[in-house]
């Protein structure tokens, strides 16, 4: 399948996520285990893309097509609430990371699926091969016309990293953290510290909110038949009061600032950065005085096993290198 295709939905997706908001769906159906994107209109993508059985791919391969369809359906929910510009166009770029690779997990399990048998190749005799007892002509060479050589373009399909000039990657590795990014431009450098403080605020609000969120989703689809729609509505609500309570305990590990010296104004950059162990004790036990939840979460141990496997599926898909 031409890569193409998939960065013509993306920009479809994006573009309709901006202009018109978006239903959210998960295209998991997790009765039948059972994949279909009839919710994503992808120009170029045969109708026999799906469905997928999900249940046939690998038990890894399972599980992280699974948490990503949960988080995008939790980001595509929190994206349509959300305010602020940049942060709505950063989550964006995340929620079409997110359809990217299971879009491309499904197209491979049906490539997979599918047997291409190739044909042995034969061996026809050269005209120009000389029998027995026939003169031999001989050939004149041809001299093939010049050829301009043209630039190579480099393909317009794939993953690129973005850095910025918070470097926190470089200081060691992002492993058992969450963090946010914020940036703003403004000729008084103390706005622009503000509001990019703000902006990193609420991007790790919605970070953690998403999978913590995800995280329940997992246990919920594991010990119900499906949770009706005013049962994820109450706990996608008490999850957020929870972590709108219990988000605490941040810390900035980058703050820098540059001056542009043709128009004097400043950009500041800033990096949040929040530990998960020290965070998710307070919001597990916050969640667990709803008797709805609780009947739904495992133990401890097991959520903080499951929301970092959540989260490390986030963060592979992530459009900054270790945040």
């Amino acid at each position: 399948m031409n890569k193409k295709y998939f960065i013509i939905g993306v920009m479809a997706i994006s573009l309709s996520l901006n202009c018109f908001g978006q239903k959210c769906t998960k295209f998991i159906d997790y009765q039948s285990k059972v994949i279909n994107l009839r919710g994503v209109q992808i120009p170029g993508i045969p109708a026999n893309l799906v469905p997928v059985n999900v249940s046939k791919l690998q038990r890894a391969a399972s599980e992280r097509l699974e948490m990503l369809d949960m988080l995008q359906h939790n980001l595509c929910q929190k994206m349509n609430s959300i305010k602020i510009p940049v942060l709505k166009e950063t989550m964006q770029v995340e929620y079409s990371n997110f359809l990217m690779e299971m879009m491309n997990m499904i197209v491979a399990e049906n490539s997979n699926a599918g047997t291409v048998t190739q044909q042995p190749t034969t061996t026809q005799p050269d005209s120009q091969q000389p029998t027995n007892n026939q003169p031999v002509t001989p050939v004149t060479p041809v001299t093939p016309d010049p050829v301009t050589p043209q630039p190579v373009t480099p393909p317009a399909s794939g993953k690129i990293r973005i850095t910025f000039p918070c470097q926190v990657a470089q200081s060691g590795s992002a492993d058992g953290v969450i963090r946010a990014f914020g940036m703003e431009e403004s000729s008084d450098a103390q706005i622009a510290r503000s509001i990019a403080s703000t902006v990193a605020l609420a991007e790790l609000a919605s970070k953690i909110e998403i999978t913590v969120k995800t995280t329940i989703d997992y246990h919920v689809q594991r010990t119900q038949k499906g949770a009706d729609e005013e049962f994820e509505k109450h706990y996608e609500m008490r999850t957020q009061q929870t972590v709108d309570q219990t988000l605490r305990g941040y810390k900035t590990v980058c703050e820098e600032f540059e001056q542009d010296l043709a128009t004097k104004k400043f950009t500041c950059y800033i990096v949040l950065e929040i530990n998960i162990d020290n965070m998710l004790a307070p919001v597990y036990n916050e969640l667990i005085k709803d008797t709805e939840i609780k009947k739904v979460v495992p133990n401890y141990d097991e959520f903080k096993e499951t929301f970092k496997r959540v989260e490390k599926v986030r963060k592979d898909n992530s459009l900054y290198v270790g945040i």
